[in-house]
């Protein structure tokens, strides 16, 4: 409870602090969510994902395999996130 006017400039001070902070996190998690929903994060993360080595396979045509796919990946999502940039710029 603000008793006097010392009390309410202090908690508008601490509001105006905590409304900062809050911004500031608002604007990283936004980035990070922007970031994740890039195309070609989702496709090179859905890649790596499918091609993790099971019941301890390790073999260099494993790994071979992996790396390929995860290149192929990531310039599939290169293209298809240039593709949508110019669409989108178009309208």
């Amino acid at each position: 409870m603000i008793r006097n006017k010392y009390e309410l400039k202090a908690e508008k001070k601490r509001l105006r602090q905590r409304e900062k902070e809050l911004k500031g996190q608002i604007v990283s998690n936004w980035k990070a969510i922007k970031s994740t929903l890039r195309p070609k994060n989702l496709i090179s993360s859905h890649l790596s994902e499918k091609s993790i080595p099971q019941n301890g396979e390790n073999s260099l045509l494993v790994n071979i395999f992996s790396y390929g796919a995860a290149i192929l990946g990531r310039k599939l999502g290169e293209k298809a996130e240039e593709k949508l940039h110019d669409f989108l710029k178009k309208d």
